[in-house]
């Protein structure tokens, strides 16, 4: 007697290997993977990436001051000088100056908006070029970023200074999140936020290294800043990737 069973034959190869998570989600952080994230190494790192490309990092410096000059050299007819007796405490209000002053806030964050996208970019592994990362911004919501910024560290200045340091220190990823992720202005301060908090150890000595960076380059007649601000600039992109599980190039 026989019995009708299955023909007997290869069995299909199970897959070896799960497939890749998907990205995180706008404003998420993937699991950490890798080795553990250091603020050293964030800041080796930008200055390896600077140092292979400087060109553009250089040019870009070069252009925004020399734009900024420009303006403020716009300005100086119409900020007249206080009048000590009639004005004990030096201010004045001139709008002309006001608006200026506004403007050259915006050039500051497009500007700003202009290495972030280089620094992403030099995490994928691509260099950093002008022209590129102007044409993908969104500029929109880079300035009205920059004045909610603006604001809100000028407050928190204006209350015993240490609020609004506090407040810079939470929002210096918000620039990278706006423009890697094309959040809004506030989806982008929020999850700066969430990311500086959930991890606050790392990202306050990032903070800290960045800054020393910055000072050492002021100390160096200035002329330190044309490498000190875009080797920042990277090692923030790098930490933002990297502390949020995010490997880079």
């Amino acid at each position: 007697m026989t019995t009708n069973e299955p023909p007997v034959g290869p069995t299909p190869e199970e897959p070896t290997e799960n497939p890749p998570a998907p990205p995180p989600a706008a404003g998420e952080f993937a699991a950490a993977s890798g080795a553990p994230y250091s603020a050293s190494a964030a800041i080796g790192y930008g200055f390896d990436k600077f140092k292979a490309n400087p060109g553009p990092w250089i040019l870009a410096l070069l252009i925004f001051v020399g734009v900024s000059v420009a303006l403020g050299l716009v300005t100086i007819p119409f900020t007249p000088e206080a009048d000590p007796l009639d004005n004990p405490f030096g201010f004045t209000f001139e709008p002309v100056s006001f608006i200026i002053n506004i403007i050259l806030t915006a050039v500051g964050y497009i500007f700003s908006a202009v290495l972030v996208r280089g620094a992403l970019d030099e995490t994928q592994g691509a260099k950093f070029s002008i022209g590129s990362a102007f044409s993908r911004l969104n500029l929109g919501p880079v300035i009205l970023l920059g004045l909610l910024l603006s604001i809100g560290s000028t407050i928190g200045i204006l209350l015993c200074v240490l609020p609004g340091i506090v407040f810079a220190f939470l929002t210096m990823f918000a620039l990278v999140f706006l423009v890697d992720q094309d959040l809004n202005p506030i989806e982008a301060i929020t999850a700066s936020f969430k990311l500086c908090v959930e991890k606050l150890g790392e990202s306050i000595l990032t903070a800290l290294l960045a800054l020393l960076v910055v000072v050492l380059g002021f100390l160096a007649c200035c002329i330190g800043l044309i490498v000190a601000v875009p080797v920042t600039q990277i090692a923030i992109a790098y930490a933002y990737k990297q502390l949020r599980g995010v490997p880079v190039a």
